[in-house]
C-alpha cells in the first residue's frame, strides 16, 4: 500500500486550505460542493481524499458538518445533502449495525446520542431494525426532535435525537452499509482532529520561538523541545494511522473496519496528548478565553468522542483479533 500522496492530493489540500482561508463557514459549505467535495468514487474522491479535505478544515475549526456528512456520501450517492449519521444510542455500547431504534410499519422510532450539527443538518442517517435486520433510513431533521446537550465544543455541538413514528425519505442499505459509514466517519473525524492538533502545534513551535525568557527563545530550553518533539510524533504517528486507514478503505481491505478502529482509538488519544503539550508550552496565557489554544483543545476532544471513544474502538479491536484467533 502506497501512502505518499500524489500530486493531485497534494493541490487538493493546498486549495482546501485556501478557501478555508479567505470565506465565512456557509460559503465555504456552498464553495465544497462546487468544489466536488462530496463526489465520491469512479472519478471522484476515495476516502484520502476526504481525510485530507476533512484535516484541513479541522487545521481551521471551520464550523462544518463536513467530516459526517462526507462519511454518509462515502457510502451513498445523496446529492451533497448536509446529512449527520445518528450512530450512537442512549445507555448502550457503540455498536452503529446492531440498533435498538426500530422500523414498525414504514415508521422510525427510537433515540439517537451524541450527535454531531445536528442543528445544522437537512437529513439524518439513522440505523435502524426492520423485520430483524439491520438497515439504514434516510430521515428529514426536520421530523425529528433535537435537544441540545452541554459540550465543550458548541459549534460541533453533539445532541439527543429522539424520533417518533418518523416516516423516512428512503432507506438506504444495510448492516454493511451502517458499517462502511461507521468506519468513513471515525476516520474523517480523527483525520479533523489531526488537523485542529497540527495547527495548534505550528502554533506552540511558533510561540516557543518567539517567547524570551532568561535572555533568549524558550525554545531552547531542553524541557521545551522535547515537549515539541514529543507532539510532532504523535502527530505524524496518528496522522499516519489515519492515512492507512483511509487507504485500507478505498481498497476495500478485508481489515478496513479494524484499521479505521484503531487509527481512531490512537488519533483520539494522540491529538489530545498533542494538545497538553502545547498547553504546557504556552503556560499561562493558553488558558484564557482569549487565547485560541482552547478552541483547538475543544475540538480535539469532542471529536475524539464523535462515533465511538478511543476506549469503544478499542474493545473493538479486541473482540475482532478474539474473533479472528478463534
Amino acid at each position: 500500500m502506497d501512502l505518499q500522496l500524489t500530486d493531485e492530493q497534494r493541490w487538493l489540500a493546498e486549495s482546501v486550505d485556501e478557501l478555508v482561508a479567505r470565506a465565512d463557514a456557509g460559503s465555504v459549505w456552498r464553495s465544497l460542493g462546487e468544489f466536488g467535495a462530496f463526489e465520491v468514487g469512479g472519478d471522484g474522491l476515495g476516502a484520502v481524499e476526504l481525510a485530507l479535505i476533512a484535516r484541513g478544515l479541522g487545521a481551521r475549526l471551520a464550523p462544518l458538518p463536513y467530516a459526517d456528512a462526507a462519511a454518509v456520501h462515502y457510502a451513498l450517492d445523496l446529492g451533497g445533502a448536509a446529512v449527520v449519521p445518528c450512530l450512537a444510542e442512549p445507555g448502550r455500547r457503540y455498536a452503529p449495525a446492531e440498533p435498538a431504534t426500530a422500523i414498525v410499519d414504514g415508521r422510525v422510532s427510537g433515540e439517537k446520542d451524541a450527535v454531531p450539527y445536528a442543528a445544522a443538518a437537512e437529513l439524518f442517517a439513522v440505523p435502524a431494525t426492520a423485520d430483524g435486520d439491520a438497515v439504514l433510513a434516510i430521515v428529514s431533521a426536520t421530523r425529528t426532535s433535537i435537544e441540545a446537550r452541554p459540550t465543550l465544543d458548541e459549534t460541533v455541538a453533539p445532541a439527543h435525537v429522539r424520533l417518533e413514528e418518523v416516516e423516512p425519505e428512503s432507506i438506504e442499505g444495510d448492516a454493511e452499509t451502517i458499517r462502511t459509514i461507521a468506519a468513513a466517519a471515525a476516520v474523517l473525524v480523527s483525520a479533523e482532529a489531526v488537523g485542529a492538533a497540527g495547527s495548534l502545534h505550528e502554533l506552540a513551535r511558533e510561540y516557543a520561538g518567539q517567547r524570551r525568557q532568561f535572555g533568549r527563545p524558550i525554545a531552547g530550553f531542553q524541557a521545551l523541545r522535547h515537549i515539541l518533539a514529543d507532539m510532532y510524533v504523535q502527530l505524524e504517528s496518528a496522522w499516519s494511522s489515519v492515512l492507512y486507514a483511509a487507504a485500507s478503505l478505498d481498497e476495500r481491505d478485508a481489515d478496513a473496519t479494524r484499521a479505521s478502529a484503531i487509527s481512531k482509538a490512537y488519533a483520539a488519544r494522540a491529538t489530545q496528548q498533542v494538545a497538553h503539550g502545547a498547553l504546557q508550552v504556552f503556560g499561562g496565557i493558553a488558558f484564557t478565553a482569549e487565547h485560541p489554544a482552547h478552541r483547538h483543545l475543544r475540538r480535539i476532544v469532542v471529536r475524539g468522542g464523535s462515533y465511538g471513544s478511543a476506549r469503544d474502538h478499542e474493545r473493538a479491536v479486541a473482540r475482532s483479533l478474539a474473533r479472528a484467533a478463534s
